[in-house]
């Protein structure tokens, strides 16, 4: 990502995130338009090694637990919206990432952030709703709407995978919502 013009990624995001009505969910698609094919090849080459060195499945740290996301449950396996995570989910790479390449991870902090700063001068709120998670600042009545879907995994009242697919329709139609 070295090549990447920077400056030119963030006044794309700067210029585009006033037509995003969805947020704080994004479809890939959606980063695209966003943030451009440079960073998508970035995010994509960065969670190919994360999985062939296995270091989210085998984290101790567990960023989403770290970072309190309602959604968060070991028993899930995985982000329940991970087609539709929010794009700090997305761009956040831990430090075990950093033997791969500190360059590109710098380089995606640096247009995530820049982006938002430049949105924000802009006056444009949207930037609150990339604060997260947690997502019941930006999301409450998605996240009122699924907790009780999670506590019930917690008592074995409902599988996880059954969960799971309430809580990706639940924020499909929160998504819907936002139009």
């Amino acid at each position: 990502m070295s090549s990447m013009d920077k400056k030119m990624i963030v006044r794309q995001f700067a210029d585009l995130l006033p037509t995003m009505k969805r947020l704080p969910f994004i479809t890939d698609d959606e980063m695209l338009e966003l943030y451009g094919a440079e960073v998508l090849e970035t995010v994509a080459k960065l969670d190919k090694f994360g999985r062939e060195q296995e270091l989210c499945e085998n984290c101790r740290d567990r960023c989403c637990a770290l970072v309190k996301c309602e959604l968060y449950l070991l028993e899930f396996g995985q982000c329940p919206v991970f087609e539709l995570r929010p794009p700090i989910c997305r761009l956040h790479y831990c430090h075990k990432f950093f033997p791969q390449d500190d360059t590109d991870l710098k380089e995606l902090s640096d247009v995530f952030f820049d982006g938002l700063l430049l949105s924000q001068s802009r006056g444009d709120q949207r930037v609150d709703l990339f604060d997260s998670p947690p997502l019941a600042r930006c999301a409450p009545g998605f996240i009122q709407s699924v907790m009780p879907v999670i506590e019930a995994v917690k008592e074995k009242q409902v599988t996880p995978g059954e969960a799971i697919e309430k809580i990706r329709q639940q924020a499909e139609k929160f998504r819907m919502l936002q139009l």
